[in-house]
This record gives C-alpha cells, sequence and structure tokens, in this order.
C-alpha cells in the first residue's frame, strides 16, 4: 500500500491479506420414530473457516449434536475463530399417529359366527404387525361370535397402538 499526503510525502509499507473460508454447514437428522416421540437427533459437521467453532442451537445446546428431540424445527449458529457466522435450519419429523379405519359387522342372530371386523391401520410407519386376542395376525377378522376382540399393531420402528372392538348381536 502506498500513500501520498497533499504535500507529496510517499510512505509505502506491504500488508498480508489472508482470507480464510467462510464455514460451510453439512447438516443430518434422524426423525422422530414414534409420533410424541422424543428420539430424533441432529448433528452439524463444519468445513472451511477457522476453528475452533462456537456451536448454539435454538434450543439452547451448544454442540455439534443435539439429542432427545421432538418434532420440529431447530435452527443452529456456527461462529468460527474469525468472527465469521453462519446458520443452518433442520426439521425433524414425527410419523402421524397409528390410527384404525375399521368397520364392525355384528351378527344378524344370536349364536352365529356371521360377525367381522374389516379394516387397516393408518399412519405411523408401515408395513405394520397386527395381533389379534383370538391369536389371528391379519389386518381383519371374519366368522366371528359374538364379543370382545382387542387388536394390537406395531408398525416398522416398533411402534404400537391397541383398539378394542366388540361385535354383538343385532336381534334378541
Amino acid at each position: 500500500v502506498t500513500v501520498i499526503d497533499e504535500e507529496g510525502c510517499t510512505i509505502s509499507e506491504n500488508i498480508d491479506v489472508t482470507s480464510t473460508d467462510v464455514p460451510e454447514l453439512t447438516i443430518t437428522t434422524q426423525d422422530v420414530s414414534c409420533y410424541n416421540g422424543s428420539d430424533g437427533f441432529a448433528t452439524v459437521s463444519v468445513s472451511g473457516g477457522t476453528s475452533p467453532f462456537n456451536f448454539q442451537w435454538s434450543n439452547g445446546q451448544d454442540s455439534p449434536t443435539i439429542a432427545n428431540l421432538i418434532a420440529g424445527e431447530y435452527i443452529i449458529t456456527v461462529i468460527d475463530a474469525a468472527n465469521c457466522q453462519v446458520d443452518g435450519q433442520v426439521e425433524v419429523i414425527s410419523p402421524d399417529e397409528i390410527t384404525f379405519d375399521y368397520n364392525v359387522t355384528n351378527l344378524d342372530c344370536p349364536g352365529l359366527s356371521t360377525g367381522s371386523i374389516v379394516g387397516d391401520a393408518l399412519g405411523g410407519t408401515p408395513p405394520y404387525s397386527y395381533q389379534w386376542s383370538n391369536g389371528i395376525i391379519t389386518s381383519s377378522l371374519n366368522n366371528l361370535s359374538e364379543g370382545n376382540y382387542a387388536l394390537s399393531v406395531v408398525d416398522e420402528n416398533s411402534c404400537q397402538a391397541n383398539v378394542e372392538f366388540i361385535v354383538s348381536t343385532l336381534s334378541t
């Protein structure tokens, strides 16, 4: 750099200007496994910039990895040693609640086995495993007599939901 003043005096200095890379973020996540769960996590890795790095998540945590997360959006702010700041955002997703879409057909007459419970589970993370209180492992039951039938459904993530159906007689 050369500076010349009003009187023509000159001074020159060599200045080294160094440039550091701006930090770049790579964020990986694990979504929540079950509805209303809290087992999600997010991890940020930094390339470029000048270490050490300061991490600040919107939930108050200050490490590269945050765990035990519920579904929602999380913002990460990373500041490097050169005071360069970069922000990132991640969304942790939850599967829908396991619900049941079933129709019950009651008996026409007492003593018959003409009842049925037909339908499927919804939500969660398919595929599903079905376990009925009578030992059947399909999604629907047919040729049922009067009584209570409990169903337990487990999805791909081992999330479980239970429901009970009543098959009764229409006429007495």
